[in-house]
């Protein structure tokens, strides 16, 4: 979906994906404390959107809001800045199928967190 939004929106766009901070830290990492490292690659992930936007570039900044407090992080972080959210669904059999054919994700981890993001109001 980025491609699709930086193939046919004007100007230059930098796609800035959350899985590219998660995916940072080597995964041994994540048992030692999961809820502060997802916390912090969620604070890093905004920062460098932010940092990004203060440079004067265009941003795509691929994310999951997670509830409230994510949500009211991330507005806080990002106000007085020009923000245009956008929400994506997917009918669960394709989230697992593409979890399945990326090969690196649990099945039905996409699924749960529809679930999850489909009772929060932001």
């Amino acid at each position: 979906m980025s491609w699709e939004l930086q193939t046919n929106a004007p100007g230059f766009w930098y796609w800035l994906p959350l899985d590219c901070f998660l995916d940072a830290v080597p995964s041994q990492q994540w048992d030692k404390d999961e809820e502060d490292g997802f916390r912090t690659a969620f604070d890093l992930h905004h920062e460098c959107a932010k940092l990004l936007s203060d440079l004067g570039k265009d941003v795509i900044a691929d994310t999951v809001i997670y509830g409230s407090d994510s949500f009211s992080s991330l507005g806080k972080k990002l106000s007085g800045y020009p923000v245009i959210m956008v929400m994506l669904s997917c009918p669960v059999d394709e989230l697992n199928r593409r979890e399945l054919a990326r090969g690196d994700r649990d099945i039905g981890l996409a699924a749960s967190q529809a679930e999850s993001m489909a009772h929060q109001r932001c």
